[in-house]
């Protein structure tokens, strides 16, 4: 996955953006949540996934 964000520079939102499709094709009931960049590089990074329906769901 990390492959796909890498060109899109260290921009959160788009991470965000690129990743969300390529997990709902594994499984449509995660999100992903509290995208960043902890070392300031593109093939860095951390994220929360959250199940909809789940214990955390808002």
């Amino acid at each position: 996955m990390l492959g796909v964000v890498r060109a899109t520079g260290p921009d959160a939102a788009a991470a965000r953006e690129r990743l969300q499709p390529i997990l709902h094709g594994f499984d449509p009931d995660w999100t992903i949540e509290d995208v960043t960049f902890p070392w300031n590089r593109s093939f860095e990074i951390d994220f929360t996934l959250v199940r909809r329906g789940g214990p955390h769901d808002r």
